[in-house]
Order: structure tokens, then sequence, then C-alpha cells
């Protein structure tokens, strides 16, 4: 089998008489998430570096989350200004009948989470892409899920902070700090068809978190198998499960 690395290189009472109860609306029917993929797989100025497999998570990712009745939308080779008109548009995107935001990331990566856009400029998770969305009021105490496939890093295995309000999101990353993903060239990257599969099999009825801690296990698993190792990461500030299944229902 061929295997390629993606490194880049949050009562009261009256006493005389009862008090009638108010009516209370009932809770908003939230629908499924929206998905953004920011798929990164040809660099025109430097060919040798293209992404060989990448379409196969794309499909992997729009046939799982497709099920789950979630709005899909694909940002094909994003240089670095279409990456941050992408954030942009969704840190002012209206989320008030959506239950979460997912955005998945396919590229090469870096240390510090550097992510590697499709005209060789570099972008950080953090700062371009998560930040900007604790500015969107309708993103408030709603999961912001990044599903990252890239590389932190060069070594192969035997963050900024900010004054806003960090809460509700998960960021589910490929590797670990320092260390390299692996992609396959015909069958895509170990790390989002496992996902996949696993979300396939569980995400109407169990938790992400719970669902995203399986996931690393496996790779781990079996990238030991197929003779190298990978250890996926996460970090997390969600306090609420959250269930994919919950809301597909509402999309009917």
């Amino acid at each position: 089998m061929v295997f390629q690395h993606d490194a880049r290189m949050e009562l009261s009472e009256s006493a005389s008489e009862s008090v009638p109860l108010q009516s209370v609306d009932p809770p908003k029917k939230l629908l499924p998430p929206y998905l953004c993929i920011l798929n990164h797989e040809e660099f025109p100025n430097d060919p040798a570096r293209n992404r060989k497999g990448s379409s196969k998570d794309v499909e992997a990712v729009r046939n799982t989350f497709g099920k789950l009745k979630c709005q899909i939308d694909e940002i094909p080779n994003p240089t670095l200004a279409k990456v941050k008109d992408t954030v942009r548009a969704l840190a002012l995107k209206s989320f008030a009948h959506l239950s979460a935001l997912v955005i998945v990331i396919l590229s090469h990566g870096d240390q510090n989470e550097k992510i590697c856009a499709c005209d060789g400029e570099e972008y950080h998770v953090d700062r371009d892409i998560l930040f900007p969305l604790f500015e969107n009021e309708t993103l408030a105490n709603k999961p912001k899920i990044l599903i990252i496939q890239a590389c932190k890093g060069h070594w192969k295995a035997d963050s900024k902070k900010s004054d806003r309000n960090p809460s509700s999101y998960i960021k589910c990353y490929s590797s670990t700090e320092g260390f390299q993903s692996f992609r396959h060239v015909t069958a895509g990257s170990i790390f989002i068809q496992t996902l996949c599969n696993v979300m396939n099999q569980d995400a109407l009825t169990k938790d992400f978190r719970s669902i995203i801690e399986d996931v690393n296990a496996k790779v781990e698993r079996q990238s030991n198998l197929n003779g190298y190792k990978q250890v996926p990461s996460i970090s997390s500030t969600l306090r609420e499960p959250f269930c994919f299944g919950d809301f597909a229902q509402n999309a009917n």
C-alpha cells in the first residue's frame, strides 16, 4: 500500500387566590449542523505536494454527514484569501435555526496548528478559523466542531489565547503536536475514513465526543498494524453532549 504524509512542509402562591401558569413556548427544533469542507488537494505552485486521495475523504464526509441531513458545502482548493473569505462569511451567517457548525479541513500542516492553503500560504487554525467564529452570536453555546486532517509537524512517532469567550468547541486533529498524519493515495486518510465509518455506525445515538475518542483509538491501533504510528488528538471546551441524531429527524 502507498501512503503519503500531510506535512507542510468550545411559585409563589397568594393567600387569597391562585396564580395562573403562564404559557411557555415549546423549545425550538434546531436543524442538523451546517458543514463546510476546506479541501486543499491541488497545489499549482508545487504539484509534487498535491494530496492524492483527498477526494476519497471528501466523498466519505459527504456520504456520512449527508445521511445525517447536514447541509454541506465544499470549498475546493482554496487559497488563503478564499479561506479567510469563507470564514468571514461563516462569522456573519445566521445559525439561529441550526444546531452546530462543522468545519472539515483537509491539507498539509505543521506545528502550532498551521495549515497550508493551495497557493502555498499558511493560516492558523485558532487565529484564522476558530476565533472569528466566536464573534457570531448565533453560534454562542452551540458546538463548533473542527475536524482536521493534516500533520502537526515532521516527526514520525514510535496556542494562542483569545480574549473572546472560547466556549463550546472541539478540535479533532488527525495527529499529535509535532507528528505526521498519513493518507493513502487512492483510499484516502486513515483518520477521515475511520471517522466516517464510526459515524455511520453510531452518530444517530452516541455523543460526538465519545465517537471521536473511539475513532482516535481505532486510528492508533490500525496505524500500528499498517507499520507506522499515528496518534490523533482532541482539544475541547464542550460541556454538554452533542448527538447528531437528535437533530437529523428535525430535517424531515
